[in-house]
């Protein structure tokens, strides 16, 4: 999970929190990111404090912070602090979830303005990265039954016929097939609907006469 922040001098507030699922070793790439407005996270004593710390550590004063964390039996234990926008469009998932858009947040303070994080909408937003099942060069790429789920916000081939490819879990960010976002009240509407969609995708690699699955 991380916390997506913003640091005002002293003012140090979790503008989400982002839960993702990691892909098998040894790559471990992550698959499905989920924020939801109303996380229980964000007002979890333990993990505000840690976040504060971590901050006050690095002598953040302003600016939005991406602060990955992994649970533990003995609490958050933090593995990463990046002192910019998150990537895999989590951005967007926060926008989509809350309201709060991070990109203008981190314009306005850096132009020396107070932005508003008052959240606006109160719902969960996902995305789910598509890997191959297995390796090649591809020969077709292709959505089945585009979905007519309403929670499906965007569905986005990211390779085309003729790119080489590897699979899980050997694949690396390159290597994703495509890429969907959903939105719902929950973070399980939210993974449900990904499911879903996740199954509409077919592939076919030019030394195989089958099609194959994505993961």
């Amino acid at each position: 999970m991380s916390a997506e922040t913003v640091v005002l001098n002293d003012d140090i507030r979790i503008a989400a929190i982002t839960h993702t699922l990691l892909g098998p070793p040894p790559a471990r790439p992550p698959v499905p990111h989920v924020v939801h407005a109303h996380d229980p996270l964000l007002h979890n004593p333990v993990l505000r404090h840690i976040v504060a710390r971590t901050v006050r550590a690095l002598r953040t004063t302003r600016g939005v912070v991406h602060i990955a964390m992994r649970l533990t039996p003995r609490g958050p234990r933090v593995t990463e602090v990046a002192a910019h926008l998150p990537h895999d469009l989590i951005p967007l998932l926060v926008k989509k979830a809350t309201g709060i858009d991070l990109p203008q947040v981190a314009a306005e303070i850096a132009t020396g303005k107070t932005p508003t994080l008052a959240p606006t909408l109160h719902r969960a937003a996902a995305i789910h990265f598509a890997y191959a099942d297995r390796g090649g060069r591809i020969v077709w790429l292709q959505v089945r039954q585009p979905t007519n789920d309403p929670l499906v916000e965007r569905c986005v081939l990211t390779q085309r016929p003729g790119s080489q490819i590897q699979r899980l879990p050997l694949a690396r960010v390159e290597d994703r097939l495509a890429h969907w976002v959903v939105l719902g009240p929950n973070k399980t509407s939210c993974l449900d609907s990904l499911d879903h969609a996740a199954q509409r995708i077919r592939i076919a690699f030019s030394d195989e006469a089958q099609q194959s699955h994505a993961a």
